[in-house]
């Protein structure tokens, strides 16, 4: 047997005796249940997290899939780049895929390696899709690990990829006098940062 339920306690006036006595609700009830078997368990903190991350990503894509493939909002256009970068750093460490974001002159895209070692563009998920640029944004700056280049169609290679390890990497966007910054951490979390382009060239 085993209790279960609260014990209430309270105090009442005997008249007889003239001062406070302790009383309690009968608020126990014995059971016969058995100990919780394993499968009947609640969730681990790490579980729960995962699933609101994944939640997280999911409302996020929800978002994004509304959009069009193409802006003509250019801050609007960032923002949907970031979230994509932060999507995709999720994705690959808790599904354990390898994704890549490549950079191409009007846009950007989305690839994973398959089974057989090669890379394939991401088709299935509304968050991972191609997208292009508005009219007068370009990209000024590339940085991924210690490869850097200011003029990002010199660079050999103008890919970020992501595993289980978040990567570090720092872009560089600019239209009308505005340059936009995205910098990662090793969370996989990316840092939007807005500047005049005279103040933001370094």
């Amino acid at each position: 047997h085993r209790l279960m339920g609260p014990v209430i306690c309270a105090r009442i006036i005997d008249p007889r005796i003239g001062y406070f006595m302790p009383w309690t609700l009968p608020a126990l009830v014995m059971t016969n249940a058995a100990p919780t078997s394993p499968m009947q368990r609640g969730f681990t903190l790490i579980e729960l997290l995962v699933v609101l991350l994944v939640l997280g990503i999911a409302a996020g894509g929800v978002s994004l899939a509304v959009e069009s493939s193409r802006t003509h909002d250019p801050q609007r256009a960032v923002e949907q780049l970031r979230l994509s970068l932060e999507a995709a750093a999720a994705q690959a460490r808790i599904r354990g895929r390898r994704i890549a974001v490549e950079l191409v002159p009007d846009g950007y895209r989305f690839v994973e390696l398959d089974r057989n070692g090669e890379w394939r563009r991401v088709t299935d998920d509304p968050v991972l899709r191609d997208r292009i640029l508005p009219d007068g944004v370009r990209w000024t700056s590339f940085g991924a690990g210690t490869q850097s280049t200011r003029d990002t169609d010199k660079l050999p290679q103008r890919r970020i990829e992501f595993s289980t390890r978040a990567p570090r990497f720092r872009l560089q966007l600019s239209h009308a006098g505005a340059v936009h910054t995205l910098e990662s951490d090793l969370s996989g979390l990316v840092k939007l940062d807005t500047k005049a382009a005279t103040s933001a060239i370094r």
